[in-house]
């Protein structure tokens, strides 16, 4: 009973991250490409709450964890990603709208296959609507502001000099100037509601997000987005007027592969958006 429950709320917690990022994701069995009696719960409530609402695009993204031959686990996991679709396919979601099937074996792990549990998180196939990459606003920086800048819903305020340690989401000293600056701007504008969002650089953009070497999940734009919002929070910030997301490498201001340190720079950053004022 205790392993039924683990299951279940490891499920539906994965989807909910999923979802976070426009998306859902279905696990599998060890070596299997059947899609589960749950998992086709799971996809039916899926399309039926998101994929038939509006026009879309959808992607599949299949992947393996470490176990066996790279040749078996890249076969492996095209298999799952074809299964995903003859489901879809079944629950009236168009071929033409399916615009990217794609197994990645296990060179995409969610995190690094140390345990049992972690394995079986990367047993999966996700069903990803892209995002939009335009944003509506006006881009300002953050000094700008601090002059008089008048902001509006959907700006962004970009975060110059704002850095963590390599490869993980612990900020440096150097960036608690600028914290301090749009903490200024939060206290003087007590109706405001933010969202932080994380992007990181150097890869292509239908790649996975960097692995976070403090904890091991591949999350490390989401990471870097929240320790903005939980400095904040730390100063008196209340929790409901900031929230957070990560974007791994899908919006680039530069295109990949960068050709300076300077656009890796600007790639790999942290923006505020303004939700409401």
């Amino acid at each position: 009973m205790k392993l039924l429950f683990t299951l279940i709320f490891s499920l539906l917690l994965l989807q909910l991250q999923a979802q976070k990022n426009n998306g859902t994701t279905i696990l599998f069995e060890f070596d299997k490409s059947i899609v589960s009696d749950t998992s086709k719960q799971l996809i039916n409530n899926f399309v039926k709450n998101n994929l038939l609402k509006s026009p879309y695009k959808i992607e599949l993204r299949g992947h393996c964890d470490s176990s066996g031959p790279s040749n078996y686990n890249y076969l492996l996991s095209n298999k799952r990603v074809d299964s995903v679709y003859s489901f879809l396919l079944s629950e009236g979601i168009a071929d033409s709208n399916i615009i990217i099937r794609k197994g990645y074996g296990e060179k995409k792990p969610l995190n690094l296959n140390a345990t049992k549990e972690q394995r079986r998180l990367n047993r999966r196939v996700e069903i990803v609507i892209p995002s939009d990459n335009k944003l509506s606003g006006t881009s300002v920086t953050i000094d700008q502001v601090l002059s008089g800048t008048k902001l509006k819903s959907g700006d962004v305020i970009t975060l110059k000099n704002l850095n963590f340690v390599s490869n993980t989401h612990t900020l440096i000293d150097e960036s608690l100037p600028v914290l301090k600056k749009l903490l200024k701007i939060m206290k003087s504008n007590p109706s405001m509601v933010i969202k932080t969002e994380g992007h990181i650089c150097c890869s292509a953009p239908d790649e996975l997000d960097f692995i976070d070497t403090q904890t091991g999940i591949r999350d490390l734009s989401v990471a870097r987005a929240k320790a903005v919002k939980d400095f904040l929070i730390k100063n008196k910030i209340k929790a409901k007027r900031v929230s957070y997301e990560g974007f791994g490498p899908s919006r680039p201001i530069f295109p990949f592969p960068e050709n300076s340190e300077e656009e890796r720079q600007a790639n790999r950053r942290v923006e505020v958006i303004i939700v409401s004022m």
